[in-house]
């Protein structure tokens, strides 16, 4: 037999495409050829190959061998197809005979020695291959993974040696199964709310934005807590479903450099000076941005004012929709991008702009220039704006300063979570346009509260609807089943 056929994965852009490989030997002088569009690391596999074959104590073939990745137009990269790319070989040059290849994908990047090395983007891949009917074969660590995020069985290779053993049937491998235990959820330490001194009204509004998923916009002189109030929102956030923990997971492991707590919600805080393709994602073929890096998790800028005014614009669609389309010109993707967007800023360049106590010496075309950045369209979109004040220091020097109870606790902010899934199924920011009269219901009171409200006040038919919305969280937070006055007015207070 001079060919052979495996299975396998494309991983370009968290897409995995499913990928036949093809290999044929041939009469004619020594080469290695790799067909399909590969990229360089995927080509170096030929060096891998080698070496790996040998080292096992088998024989590599004196001939012409073509490696074929198809489909031929789908880009390929990573180090994945090394294991297949050598079963492949072994099977076309009589070495190996396996009649159940169309059972197993393959992904496993091979060492010089003949062991298999763990890769990063096995969660995704495995998780393909299973709606595919077929078994992962893989690292012993990355099935690991599987079984215990993806909860599937799959097949742990040490080494090349031992894949050929068991596909040939002298010595089976051990499946790893399905873990039965019970879902890993978060257990990191997250900063506690209550440990923010005063600002009241700043813990009210991170209690609504966690419970309804609106996003918010603090402002503030400096030195206030608008950062530390930001991220203890991770913490005052509903627990991740066992759906959420697994897509994070795979998204995560695309990121090369994070260092994601596995089952908690993502808190993403990019420096000022991105770029708008690592916000929102790029390249070619495309790969995820920060704000998919976000996704079911908080998306914190920091000092948005100095971001680019074209970065922050980018997020205008994204904020709207949950998800980004990124668009090349052989290459199209869809990443999801269902992120809360909290932001600070300060009132002017030096941040103390009509801040008792404080001499600003900001001009007014710079403060205008400033505010600039942030345009229209952005700000409609934002739930909650809030202003935090400047501390009194006589708060700040007690030696036992006692801890400001908050009107929300953690478990109001799950029940109120709870109440929203099981009305409509996702939470209070997230309800369309469409569906906006039939869950956010009011008394006949509240309703000419409301149109006389909105006609003495210039807003968009989308504030008005984000009013709503948070008025709708507040009404679940004190367990009401329809929005009062009470609930408009509060939220009326968040608007600028």
């Amino acid at each position: 037999m001079t060919y052979a056929k495996l299975y396998s994965r494309s991983s370009c852009s968290g897409n995995p495409a499913p990928v036949t490989i093809e290999v044929h030997l041939s009469p004619g002088l020594p080469k290695f050829s790799i067909v399909g569009l590969a990229e360089t690391a995927t080509k170096e596999s030929k060096d891998r190959v080698r070496s790996a074959i040998i080292s096992s104590n088998l024989q590599f073939p004196n001939k012409r061998i073509t490696i074929n990745l198809a489909p031929a137009d789908l880009p390929k990269r990573g180090s994945h197809y090394d294991l297949a790319i050598a079963i492949g070989i072994l099977i076309a040059s009589a070495q190996l005979s396996c009649n159940n290849l169309e059972m197993y994908e393959f992904f496993g990047e091979l060492g010089l020695q003949g062991e298999i090395k763990t890769i990063p983007v096995g969660l995704a891949l495995a998780q393909a291959a299973n709606k595919s009917g077929r078994t992962p074969v893989s690292a012993t660590e990355n099935c690991y993974k599987i079984s215990r995020i993806l909860q599937l069985e799959s097949i742990p290779v040490i080494n090349l040696g031992d894949i050929c053993a068991h596909l040939s049937g002298t010595k089976k491998i051990e499946y790893i199964k399905a873990s039965t235990a019970r879902f890993d959820r978060d257990n990191h330490q997250h900063i506690s709310i209550e440990s923010i001194i005063d600002q009241n009204q700043a813990k009210i509004a991170a209690a609504l934005a966690a419970a309804g998923g609106h996003s918010a916009l603090l402002t503030g002189p400096p030195g206030v807590g608008k950062s530390m109030l930001a991220k203890t929102m991770p913490g005052l956030m509903p627990t991740l479903t066992k759906q959420e923990i697994i897509e994070l997971a795979i998204l995560q492991e695309l990121d090369n450099q994070s260092s994601y707590n596995y089952g908690s919600r993502p808190f993403r805080s990019p420096h000022h000076t991105i770029s708008s393709a690592a916000l929102v994602g790029g390249g070619n073929p495309p790969e995820p941005g920060e704000i998919t890096y976000a996704h079911n998790g908080i998306l914190f800028l920091d000092e948005l004012a100095e971001f680019s005014r074209a970065t922050i614009n980018c997020l205008r669609q994204p904020l709207e929709d949950g998800y980004v389309n990124i668009s090349r010109s052989s290459y199209k993707t869809r990443f999801p991008a269902s992120f809360q967007l909290i932001a600070t800023t300060n009132p002017c360049p030096c941040g103390y702009h009509k801040i008792a106590g404080s001499n600003c010496k900001c001009s007014e075309n710079a403060i205008q220039s400033y505010n600039a950045k942030l345009s229209g369209p952005i700000l409609d979109r934002i739930d909650l704006f809030v202003k935090m004040h400047k501390i009194d220091t006589k708060k700040l020097i007690r030696t036992n300063p006692e801890k400001t109870k908050t009107v929300f606790t953690k478990q109001d902010i799950d029940q109120a979570y709870k109440k929203q899934i099981a009305r409509q199924g996702v939470q209070n920011a997230k309800i369309s346009s469409s569906n906006i009269n039939k869950y956010c219901n009011f008394s006949t009171s509240t309703e000419n509260f409301l149109y006389e409200i909105t006609n003495n006040i210039q807003i968009s038919a989308r504030s008005y609807h984000r009013i709503l919305k948070v008025a709708r969280t507040i009404a679940d937070l004190h367990n009401s089943d329809i929005i009062e006055k009470e609930h408009i007015t509060e939220a009326l207070t968040f608007r600028p």
